[in-house]
């Protein structure tokens, strides 16, 4: 009996602690800065992984691609197409994304990529900076709700961001397009990563139909990278996965 009655207390304990953490939570600040504080020198700073890209059609599968990816927070992210020795593929840093073709620079555009402020970089950036970024990437910040299971940044015309309440973690993104549309975006089935998480499937939606899914394998935390962001040597960037 009082081994259970000392289970009961500790269970107590924990959700009193977790009511308590949560109840400071009221803005968008107070949620980002709630982010930073859980995980910050947590989260692993380098990782890489394989990512088979299927797309969908009405639902229907249409064909899949194999990607290889490195990210160094906060830094940014590096994408090759079908091969670490490709010289095609993609690079985010500095909140521009820049595409590459046959080993050259073909296009360079000014873009704060939301999923890795709110799945990764939020965790690295102090709060102030994580909000400006979500700003200019389309969110209006000032508008904050609190459902059953979530916190959510945004409003419903134009984009919004779903964070679990326990862990503090990411899950969805919808946004209102131009065209009347709307997307969403899903990071599923999350998974321990040392002290942090990781959600190895992505899923792609437009008005509620699948378009696009990424899952990831061969998932690792490595203590080193080489340099990831030289644009005149992106065909020799090569790392170990």
């Amino acid at each position: 009996m009082k081994h259970i009655i000392n289970r009961l207390l500790l269970i107590i304990l924990a959700l009193s602690f977790w009511a308590g953490a949560n109840a400071q939570v009221s803005s968008s600040l107070d949620l980002i800065t709630s982010m930073y504080d859980r995980y910050h020198k947590k989260w692993y700073t380098n990782l890489t992984f394989v990512q088979k890209t299927s797309y969908y059609k009405e639902g229907d599968f249409v064909r899949e691609e194999i990607w290889y990816e490195a990210m160094k927070m906060p830094e940014g992210l590096i994408i090759k197409y079908d091969s670490l020795m490709s010289a095609s593929g993609m690079m985010f840093k500095n909140d521009t994304m820049s595409v590459f073709k046959n080993g050259k620079l073909v296009n360079s555009t000014r873009r704060v990529h939301e999923l890795l402020v709110l799945g990764f970089s939020v965790y690295f950036d102090p709060a102030t900076k994580t909000l400006q970024k979500l700003k200019e990437a389309g969110f209006d910040v000032s508008s904050f709700k609190e459902e059953e299971n979530h916190f959510v940044i945004g409003h419903p015309s134009s984009k919004q961001a779903w964070i679990s309440k326990d862990q503090l973690l990411f899950t969805r993104l919808e946004n209102a397009n131009s065209d009347g549309s709307r997307s969403a975006i899903e990071f599923k089935n999350y998974v321990k990563l040392g002290k942090a998480w990781i959600a190895p499937e992505v899923i792609f939606y437009r008005n509620g139909i699948m378009m696009m899914k990424e899952e990831y394998s061969e998932i690792a935390t490595p203590k080193k990278l080489p340099n990831l962001f030289d644009q005149e040597k992106f065909k020799d960037i090569i790392w170990k996965n």
